[in-house]
């Protein structure tokens, strides 16, 4: 929603902003740190921001619905209609919505958004000064103009007045974790907190054991939980495996037709690795594999019923396998948050095939140093970051994948905030094929117990069924 034309991406930034200053307590808070009356390009920027720290500084908390009744008084003796409309258009695409954007904001990133766009907004209001004053002859006071700026000082939680700095504190004490893909029973609770905004989680397994399926069952939950996904396939499965694999998991249907064995019912048979669960299935005859007809009317659906949301909750970007950089992946994110759409969770398939922006002789040092990269976009923008990673070839003979079972350098694990593993069962009973045992090889919170899981990959389902 572009509300007007004051350059694609101010226009962008404002709205974000200004969304975070009626919906989010933080972003409203820091913004009343450092007000003034003319900060915003617009002048219905201005108003709107006038209205949100008005309304927090009389009552500690962000206007939400309560900014409709500012803009009523206002309107009812307003004589720019242009200005008017502006916020009514503004305004209007937020009606009803309040709850719902409040739940979605990321407070953090778009603290760092306002920094920037004040500072260019700041700027060029001194360059129009300082132009003024060369054009009239007056280059001593054009001088002092220039030399007058400072930046923005629109502190983030990194950097803070510590034993000062009253927002900062109300920030940690009332701040929970924000848990952005709920998984329910015993996968819920081996995940606990774990899939939070800002965390950086990876995944392990030998080859061909169901790390792209892993990933996808991630992302697609959290569409339907109406996250923002930023997916990025590094070339291991290419747009047409990844296409049909999603529109396999929405349909419910396989690409080949045929007899297929489906879990309905897990029971636990003890808590050990070997305690394998048994599995009761239920036989499925598809008549037919899925067809585009279907498949579109399925995304269509899909989109209407379990989103229900015209707006995209995900975007998708493939490069060939070896050419994707993390550089690459924040041009692409920094281009979606200026149309307007900011990711709450990236998905990269997989870290290992990805290009490095920093080459190095030391392939260990190359790998950390992509390692680090991810680490430090997951902080920056404050966003799940999820990836996976192969195991080492012992990995294939152990009943669990520990921490000597990394490739590339070990260092990987340090920079992540959990890192789990997805074993196979050691059993030739060809019916304990559907099963995965995950397990935690580290994780900066309190240990939890492994789970198993029921898999249906044909129907791109790798987590039908859970229990300890």
């Amino acid at each position: 929603m572009q509300v007007h034309a004051n350059g694609s991406r101010d226009g962008s930034d404002e709205q974000t902003i200004l969304m975070g200053m009626i919906c989010d307590r933080q972003v409203v808070g820091r913004m009343a740190q450092i007000y003034e009356t003319h900060m915003f390009a617009s002048k219905w920027g201005n108003l709107i921001s006038k209205w949100c720290v008005t309304y927090y500084r009389k009552h500690d908390r962000p206007p939400m619905r309560d900014i409709e009744a500012y803009f009523q008084k206002w309107s009812a003796s307003a004589q720019d209609e242009a200005t008017v409309k502006l916020v009514w258009d503004f305004l209007k695409h937020l009606s009803g919505q309040y709850e719902t954007a409040k739940h979605e904001i990321n407070a953090d990133h778009i603290i760092g958004i306002a920094r920037e766009y004040l500072d260019r907004v700041g700027m060029r209001r001194i360059t129009r000064e300082a132009n003024h004053y060369i054009d009239t002859g007056q280059s001593e006071r054009a001088s002092k103009a220039m030399l007058s700026y400072r930046p923005i000082e629109l502190s983030d939680l990194g950097a803070v007045d510590f034993y000062q700095d009253v927002e900062n504190l109300k920030a940690a004490f009332e701040a929970k974790e924000d848990t952005l893909i709920e998984y329910e029973g015993a996968l819920g609770e081996f995940f606990g907190t774990s899939l939070a905004r800002g965390n950086f989680i990876s995944l392990e397994s030998p080859e061909k054991r169901g790390k792209s399926f892993m990933l996808l069952d991630i992302a697609h939950r959290a569409v339907e939980q109406r996250r923002r996904v930023a997916f990025f396939d590094a070339g291991d499965m290419g747009p047409r495996r990844v296409t049909q694999r999603f529109a396999v998991r929405a349909a419910g249907v396989p690409l080949k037709p045929g007899l297929l064995k489906l879990p309905v019912r897990m029971t636990s048979t003890g808590t050990g690795l070997l305690d394998i669960p048994e599995l009761a299935y239920r036989n499925h005859k598809f008549e037919y594999g899925l067809s585009f007809e279907q498949a579109e009317k399925t995304f269509k659906d899909f989109q209407t019923y379990k989103v229900k949301s015209e707006n995209p909750y995900m975007k998708v970007l493939f490069q060939p396998s070896g050419t994707l950089k993390i550089s690459m992946v924040k041009q692409a994110l920094e281009m979606w948050d200026q149309e307007g759409w900011t990711a709450d969770i990236c998905v990269i398939d997989y870290s290992d095939i990805l290009d490095s922006d920093t080459p190095s002789a030391d392939e260990r040092d190359r790998i950390n140093g992509i390692w680090i990269a991810m680490r430090a976009l997951s902080q920056e923008r404050n966003m799940l970051l999820v990836t996976a990673s192969q195991t080492d070839a012992n990995s294939y003979g152990n009943k669990k994948i520990t921490m000597a079972n990394f490739t590339g350098d070990k260092r990987k694990r340090s920079h992540t905030d959990g890192t789990f593993a997805i074993n196979k069962p050691q059993s030739d009973d060809s019916s304990k094929q559907d099963l995965s045992h995950l397990d935690w090889v580290v994780l900066r919170d309190e240990p939890r117990a492994g789970v198993w899981v029921a898999e249906c990959k044909a129907l791109a389902n790798m987590c039908a069924l859970s229990c300890h």
